[in-house]
C-alpha cells in the first residue's frame, strides 16, 4: 500500500476499533482527486453497507462481511459521509457481535478501492437529496424519517424481500444476522426475528393468509414456509439440487398467492419461467422460457397476484411488467420510461399496482430508481423517489409492499441495505 493509501485511509478510520468518522465535503473532494484515474478503479468494485467488495454484476448477490458500515448524513447543512470501519490487514478477520459466521478475508487495499469507487459513484448524489427533501411536498408519498427503529448496534444487510401481514406487521428478509425480521408497521420496533444459519441466498418473502412466512432461497433452489415464530413447516423443491421439472427450481426469486391459495413462483435466475403450485405445494403447471417475446422472460424477478387471479410479473431483464391469467395465458405487457425496470411488484388493497424500479445497475449518479403506482389498466398515477442513499431515495430498490392502511415499504440491496416506509401526504 502506497503512502497516499495510508494517508487517505486515515481519513476513514482511527484504528481497528470501529470508530465512526465524518468526512467533510473537502475530505471527499480530496479523496476522489487522489484516487480518480487509478487503474484499480476501472475494475468497478463496490462496497456494500457491511463491507463486502463485490464485482459490479447484475446478479451478484454477495453476502455481507460486517467489515464496514456507511451512511449518508441527511442534514441539509452538512453534506458528509459517515463510515465505520472495522478492518484488519490481509489474512486476519474480526467478527462483529451478532454478525454471520460466514466470512471472506478482504484485504485493506481492496476495501480502500471499493470505498473509493463507491464515493465516485455516489458523489453526485450527495447534494441531490437536499432537493428531494425540499420537493417532498410535490409528491403523493413522503418518507417516514426514523422508521424502522432498529436495536442499538444492529444493522441490516442487503434487504431483498418485504411484505405486510394482516396485523400490520412488516416482515423483512435480508442478508445478515437475524435474516427474517418482524417489525411493527406503526412504531418501527423490531418485534421478533429468526433464521440465523438457515439460508444461503435470501431473496423473496411473502406472508400467506394464515400469517405464515414464505421465502425463496436462490442458492438452495427451494421455497420454504415458516410459522411466525420461525418453525419450518414446508419445503418445496429439492434443496441443493437445481432443475427444471415438476419437483425442482433453479434459483427461484419470488412468490405470491392466488385468491384460491395457489402458489405462483418466479423461477427466475436459472429457468426464466413461472411455476404454479396448488395450496399444498403440488405442481400444477409452468410457463415461460428465456426471451423477449410475449410470455418469455429475462429474469422474472418479482410477482404479485390480484383478487381476480391476474398474475403480474416483474420481467426485470426486459424492463417490463407482463400480466397473465391464472393459467398462464398472456394478457398484456406494460413497458414505458415511467415504469422503468421493474424489480418488485405488489397489489394495493384497492387493486392498484405498485412497482419497484431498481434501475439499470450502472452504479452511477445518472442511474434511475423509484416507486411507481399504476391503475389495474396500467396507467401511471404516481412515481416518486430517485437514485441515491438519502431518505426517500433508492439504491437498487429490490422489492415493494403495501399494508392495509396504504403505507408503502421499499427495500434496497447493494449499498442501500435498508427498508423505508412511505405514507400519503
Amino acid at each position: 500500500m502506497g503512502q497516499s493509501d495510508h494517508r487517505l485511509w486515515s481519513m476513514l478510520r482511527r484504528g481497528d476499533d470501529g470508530t465512526l468518522h465524518r468526512l467533510s465535503p473537502q475530505h471527499l473532494d480530496r479523496f476522489v482527486k487522489e484516487f480518480a484515474g487509478r487503474q484499480e478503479l476501472r475494475e468497478q468494485h463496490t462496497i456494500d453497507m457491511r463491507g463486502a467488495v463485490v464485482p459490479d454484476k447484475p446478479n451478484n448477490q454477495a453476502r455481507p462481511n460486517s467489515l464496514a458500515d456507511r451512511a449518508f448524513s441527511p442534514g441539509p447543512s452538512s453534506v458528509s459521509l459517515l463510515i465505520r470501519c472495522t478492518l484488519v490487514p490481509s489474512g486476519r478477520q474480526r467478527l462483529l457481535p451478532g454478525a454471520s459466521r460466514r466470512r471472506e478475508t478482504v484485504t485493506m487495499r481492496r476495501v480502500t478501492i471499493g470505498i473509493a469507487f463507491c464515493l465516485l459513484a455516489g458523489i453526485a448524489c450527495l447534494e441531490a437529496p437536499m432537493e428531494e427533501s425540499a420537493n417532498e411536498g410535490d409528491k403523493a408519498y413522503k418518507v417516514v424519517h426514523g422508521w424502522p427503529a432498529l436495536p442499538e448496534g444492529f444493522a441490516l444487510g442487503q434487504v431483498t424481500g418485504v411484505d405486510v401481514d394482516s396485523q400490520n406487521r412488516v416482515w423483512v428478509f435480508h442478508r445478515a444476522a437475524r435474516p427474517v425480521l418482524c417489525i411493527d408497521g406503526d412504531t418501527g420496533e423490531v418485534l421478533s426475528f429468526f433464521g440465523d444459519d438457515l439460508f444461503e441466498n435470501e431473496h423473496g418473502l411473502q406472508v400467506d393468509a394464515d400469517g405464515n412466512v414464505w421465502i425463496t432461497d436462490a442458492d438452495t433452489h427451494v421455497i420454504e414456509q415458516y410459522s411466525p415464530g420461525g418453525e419450518l413447516m414446508k419445503t418445496v423443491g429439492v434443496k441443493g439440487a437445481p432443475g427444471e421439472d415438476e419437483e425442482r427450481f433453479n434459483k427461484p426469486t419470488d412468490l405470491d398467492f392466488g385468491p384460491d391459495g395457489s402458489i405462483y413462483v418466479t423461477d427466475g435466475y436459472g429457468n426464466n419461467r413461472i411455476v404454479k403450485l396448488d395450496s399444498s405445494g403440488n405442481f400444477v403447471n409452468a410457463w415461460g422460457t428465456k426471451g423477449d417475446g410475449a410470455g418469455e422472460f429475462d429474469t422474472p424477478h418479482g410477482i404479485a397476484v390480484d383478487e381476480q387471479g391476474r398474475v403480474y410479473i416483474a420481467d426485470r431483464g426486459n424492463s417490463r411488467l407482463q400480466i397473465f391469467d391464472e393459467d398462464g395465458e398472456f394478457l398484456s405487457e406494460w413497458k414505458s420510461e415511467e415504469i422503468g425496470r421493474p424489480w418488485g411488484v405488489d397489489i394495493t388493497s384497492d387493486g392498484n399496482v405498485l412497482v419497484a424500479d431498481g434501475g439499470d445497475l450502472t452504479n452511477t449518479a445518472y442511474d434511475r430508481n423509484g416507486a411507481v403506482l399504476l391503475t389495474p389498466e396500467g396507467e401511471v398515477l404516481e412515481r416518486w423517489g430517485s437514485y441515491g442513499s438519502q431518505d426517500g431515495q433508492f439504491f437498487w430498490a429490490h422489492d415493494i409492499a403495501t399494508g392495509a392502511d396504504g403505507s408503502v415499504y421499499v427495500v434496497d440491496v447493494n449499498v442501500g441495505m435498508r427498508v423505508q416506509k412511505f405514507v400519503r401526504q
